[in-house]
């Protein structure tokens, strides 16, 4: 059997983008904090009624989120944001201008 080679080209070249490494880095810690503490929650509540809902809340687009779902993610993204804004880059290059809706 002959391997085949795959060329998957990323959409971001590393060495045009390693600036931001430092806000990768602060939002998968915000990731896998937020993955842990549903994995916890999931595993201490399933029932047929939550996997109902979960369901139904996963295959729903945000736009049409009840208010109460909708505030909930919003505070997850808070939690991406206040990480980022407590952190300083390491380097500051001129392509930091992006950034500074986080400040």
């Amino acid at each position: 059997m002959t391997e085949r080679k795959t060329s998957k080209k990323s959409i971001f070249t590393r060495s045009k983008y390693e600036h931001l490494d430092w806000v990768a880095d602060k939002l998968a810690e915000v990731a896998h904090n937020i993955w842990s503490k549903w994995y916890i929650h999931m595993r201490d509540n399933w029932t047929d009624e939550n996997r109902v809902r979960w369901d139904r809340q996963s295959m729903t687009e945000y736009k049409n989120l009840t208010p109460k779902e909708k505030e909930k993610d919003r505070m997850i993204a808070w939690a991406y944001i206040a990480r980022c804004r407590s952190s300083k880059p390491q380097t500051r290059s001129r392509n930091w201008k992006w950034a500074r809706c986080l400040r």
